[in-house]
């Protein structure tokens, strides 16, 4: 049986701010890529989800959220499992990753609990926000480097069929000044980031990595060789340099040894450059990608496909502006503040590698390609990559579907098959028709009590996704599902100990999303 994959990250910080325009533009592009594709198992890695303020965005993230889920592309997805990492109040843990998977009702689904080490039946659709420290089904780390940054991954383990993967959201750090970047290579910034991604792989553990086939893709924030970049786009110039009172540089500024004229202007979060068509001039691109030198410190562990798209930052994310240009090249112009890099990436350790290439016929139908090319989409364009796998049991020995945990697969499949317990503290199933005015009447809560959390029974497919509430004054129904919203009690802040804190609540720090669907 073979099913078709689609991976995709993508940074979303800029699509949560001020106007809708964008945010709404950024769906409709994920929904037509859905369409043209047509996978059966969609992962959507976001970072910095809910934008850089989320208190004053959460509004947009649950029309993103609502609108994602009910497109009529996403109809057939019977299976989803939803992680937002929205605790903003605790810097320590705080990441701002959103992992969204959608499974086609086509696929059987398993996903890993790490707290029990073994697989667990997935149906239904479920929403975890809030404080998600303990949803068993994912694994997530903040990088200790830099405990004030938003910067860390996100790790689930699935078996779709009987194929055995697991996918890694990760952001990593980014640039803060251009006059660090350009000083040396790799810059302090590029050896940050190499030491938090060591990290990551270092929690993977040898035996998984060598066995499983692992997807890395997010926002790695990966930047260009830049000091050679300005030495190539500099010939002939002189530099003049401008400071603060203080005596701090403020701006280099590279002038035309011939006409003087400006070729380049560099501040700390300014790099302008006379040509910026240099950077999306396909002549360019190999030049470029040479001077993409960081993941070769990981060349033999990992490994990426060929990339043929432009640098995926950073894009125009004025919505304004671009609305008012009547060329949909603004859409696909650089913001004049970094030097424009692949930040953006889709990587697979050899296992994985070994898998997706191993057949001609295979290869022929991958696509590693950029999301939005002539379309709004914020700073970062998003990445994907496309590609079709055998998912059902195999007698090669050597092949990896079914082979990782083969005996532990086959000896716990009927107790896996009916475990489906996830330790939640709340579960919602809200129908809008009911308008009744008390609360507990349009909310079902699943409350039996284990230790400090509420532990729920997942519900059954039908119950989740077939199950339907109809009205005779319109020609909508609202499709009942899981949105589990952690809260952690404020008076206690400050402990570590999440599982004694983190608690249930029937007030308004739970935000319910409804779906709705065109009756056929």
């Amino acid at each position: 049986m073979m099913t078709e994959f689609l991976f995709i990250t993508a940074n979303v910080g800029s699509i949560f701010q001020d106007s809708k325009l964008l945010l709404e533009s950024w769906i409709a592009e994920f929904v037509k890529t859905v369409d043209r594709l047509k996978p059966k198992f969609i992962a959507l890695h976001c970072q910095e989800f809910g934008g850089k303020d989320f208190r004053k965005t959460s509004t947009n993230v649950d029309d993103f959220v609502r609108t994602l889920i009910s497109s009529n592309e996403m109809i057939d997805f019977e299976i989803i499992r939803i992680f937002l990492d929205e605790n903003y109040s605790f810097d320590d843990k705080y990441t701002a990753l959103g992992s969204f998977y959608f499974i086609h009702k086509t696929q059987h689904a398993f996903i890993w609990n790490f707290d029990v080490n073994e697989f667990v039946s997935a149906t239904g659709r479920e929403i975890h926000s809030g404080c998600i420290e303990n949803v068993p089904v994912k694994f997530k780390r903040k990088f200790p480097e830099c405990k004030w940054s938003r910067k860390g991954f996100m790790k689930t383990r699935w078996m779709i069929n009987e194929f055995i993967f697991d996918t890694i959201n990760v952001h990593l750090f980014h640039d803060e000044s251009n006059f660090v970047s350009i000083s040396d290579f790799p810059s302090i910034y590029a050896k940050n980031r190499r030491k938090a991604f060591e990290y990551l792989l270092d929690s993977i553990g040898p035996k998984d990595f060598n066995d499983i086939p692992i997807f890395i893709f997010g926002d790695f924030n990966f930047r260009l060789d830049t000091k050679a970049v300005v030495q190539r786009l500099t010939i002939n110039s002189r530099l003049s340099q401008k400071k603060t009172k203080n005596g701090d540089l403020s701006r280099l500024l590279y002038r035309n040894d011939v006409n003087d004229d400006r070729l380049l202007s560099i501040e700390k979060k300014q790099f302008i450059y006379s040509d910026q068509n240099f950077f999306t001039d396909p002549n360019n691109l190999d030049w470029l990608m040479k001077q993409d030198k960081e993941l070769n410190h990981f060349q033999e562990k990992l490994w990426e496909f060929d990339r043929h798209f432009l640098p995926s930052y950073p894009f125009e994310e004025d919505i304004d502006k671009i609305a008012s240009s009547s060329s949909t090249m603004l859409a696909n112009s650089y913001m004049k503040t970094r030097c424009p890099a692949w930040c953006d990436r889709v990587i697979m350790n050899n296992t994985a590698k070994h898998l997706l290439t191993k057949n001609e016929n295979q290869r022929t139908k991958i696509q590693y390609d950029m999301m939005g090319k002539n379309s709004p989409m914020g700073d970062h364009k998003p990445v994907y990559l496309y590609f079709e796998c055998c998912t059902k049991p195999t007698t090669d020995k050597n092949s990896t579907i079914c082979s990782v945990y083969d005996d532990h697969i086959h000896r716990n499949k009927e107790k896996r098959e009916t475990n489906t317990s996830y330790l939640v503290p709340k579960a919602i199933n809200l129908d809008i028709n009911n308008n009744d005015d008390d609360d507990s009447s349009k909310m079902m809560y699943k409350t039996t009590c284990n230790s400090s959390l509420i532990a729920k029974r997942s519900v059954s497919a039908t119950d989740a996704t077939r199950k339907t509430t109809s009205t005779t004054t319109t020609t909508t129904t609202i499709k009942k599902f899981f949105y589990y919203h952690y809260v952690v009690d404020a008076k206690k802040q400050q402990r570590k100990d999440y599982s004694a804190t983190v608690k249930s609540t029937l007030n308004s720090n739970v935000r319910v999303i409804v779906m709705k669907e065109t009756v056929i």
